[in-house]
């Protein structure tokens, strides 16, 4: 069997007409895409390994968003060697996003980021952007990308104790885990 990512081998696409979605401690292994919880909610404890993007929360893409923004928690998840080289955050009213590590080991092709998705127009709606949200203790190979100058896209953010561009973990993936 091949070791590649499948384009027939995808995760969940949650919808946006989901209510109080809640995907914990879930493993998601060499698909196109880690869970797609486009309805917010509780995103807490899942594992992404050699998938393309590493997950998304809120943001809707081709589909109709949630009007005004959901809620999101994405808490104490693994983003392993995502290809694609990140995690989004969209559509967001409200949320905190804490102690998750988005990693690249020596078999991992580039850095994972944190993207939080800007203001944005679907055929059938609008993404909100990401507000009143709170950024704790992330752990992140690359870097959490957003521009801070467009305030109709991301408004009341709060960075605290993230570390960011921390590259390769120098030793396997469950020594660097056990070691923070």
């Amino acid at each position: 069997g091949s070791n590649a990512n499948s384009m027939f081998a995808h995760s969940a696409y949650i919808s946006t007409d989901a209510r109080n979605v809640v995907s914990r401690g879930n493993i998601v292994i060499k698909c196109p895409d880690g869970l797609m919880q486009r309805a917010g909610g509780v995103y807490s404890r899942n594992i992404s390994v050699s998938t393309v993007i590493g997950g998304n929360v809120g943001q809707a893409w081709g589909v109709t968003p949630v009007p005004g923004g959901v809620e999101a928690q994405v808490i104490e998840n693994l983003a392993l060697n995502a290809s694609g080289g990140s995690f989004f955050l969209g559509n967001t009213r409200t949320g905190v996003v804490r102690e998750n590590l988005l990693l690249r080991d020596a078999n991992g092709s580039q850095v994972c980021n944190i993207v939080l998705v800007s203001r944005n127009q679907t055929s059938t709606g609008t993404n909100i952007g990401v507000h009143d949200t709170d950024f704790v203790r992330n752990v992140v190979s690359g870097s959490m990308s957003w521009n801070p100058s467009d305030t109709a896209s991301y408004s009341q953010l709060e960075f605290v104790d993230n570390r960011t561009a921390v590259g390769v973990t120098p030793t396997g993936i469950a020594a660097y885990l056990s070691s923070v």
